[in-house]
């Protein structure tokens, strides 16, 4: 019987600064991130892909799949700000932002002429968290509308109606409940009633919200889990397919190979 590992704990709402050093090993938290670079350059392993990332550009990911730098110059200076699911579902950010973020891509400001102003902007928002609960409150306002501008630039913006307000209300408790319970949910029924929806309205509001199907996602979820382990642990893989909710080896590899760019969990683990 193999020890299903829990996911991880959130980091909670931050903002802090830092010169990057080498990470000990990859890890994954379920939090929205946003990395910029003051100086320097990194490049993550971030859901099996290899991501660069440059001073002066925003960038978002979603943090509940495994990532590591695995080169960064030398003092290089960022500033990290990462966001609670539940903050994050409050803001209603744009679903074409959400799902970009879900198949794994790190969204980044496509112009580097906001540089100056997100460098002074981190900087308030550091000493808003230090300060009161009432400059925090306005930094966590200011850090809502800048991802919904880095949305507005990079993704587009589906027409909102009253009918499309209750999907993606629908949709956002969805996201949220599997990614606090993706190891154990058996079907998308679980999760409906889990939410009080029914299974038909669930399937279709979040298919049509985020542009991925929510069984897609549970199945994303469980495979990055499951690239955490390989690299994290030396368990075999058919004991890492059996943590990670899979009822056959065979399944496991499918599904891997799917959502990792077609490489085995075998060679994933050699090359990470």
């Amino acid at each position: 019987m193999s020890i299903i590992c829990p996911p991880s704990p959130s980091l909670g709402f931050r903002v802090w600064r830092g010169q990057f050093s080498a990470m000990r090993g990859p890890h994954s938290h379920p939090d929205f991130e946003v990395n910029f670079l003051h100086a320097g350059h990194v490049v993550y392993l971030h859901g099996g892909s290899c991501v660069a990332l440059q001073a002066g550009h925003f960038t978002v990911f979603w943090a509940g799949l495994p990532h590591v730098t695995i080169e960064q110059a030398p003092d290089t200076q960022v500033s990290w700000i990462t966001v609670p699911l539940a903050d994050a579902m409050r803001w209603d950010l744009p679903p074409g932002l959400i799902g970009e973020l879900l198949l794994g891509r790190m969204v980044q400001a496509k112009s580097l002429a906001a540089a100056e102003l997100d460098a002074l902007l981190l900087r308030q928002w550091e000493q808003d968290f230090r300060e009161s609960d009432a400059q925090r409150r306005l930094a966590r306002a200011e850090i809502a509308a800048r991802l919904q501008r880095l949305a507005c630039s990079n993704t587009p913006l589906p027409a909102i109606t009253g009918k499309s307000v209750g999907a993606r209300k629908t949709a956002a408790r969805a996201f949220e409940y599997v990614a606090q319970n993706y190891l154990t949910v058996a079907s998308a029924g679980v999760v409906a009633e889990a939410i009080g929806a029914h299974p038909k309205y669930l399937i279709q509001s979040f298919k049509r919200t985020y542009g991925i199907g929510i069984w897609d996602y549970v199945m994303r979820m469980r495979i990055a889990h499951s690239q955490r382990q390989l690299l994290t642990t030396n368990q075999p893989v058919d004991v890492v397919a059996d943590a990670c909710g899979f009822r056959t080896v065979s399944a496991f590899y499918r599904a891997f190979s799917r959502f990792s760019d077609g490489i085995s969990p075998a060679r994933f683990r050699r090359l990470g």
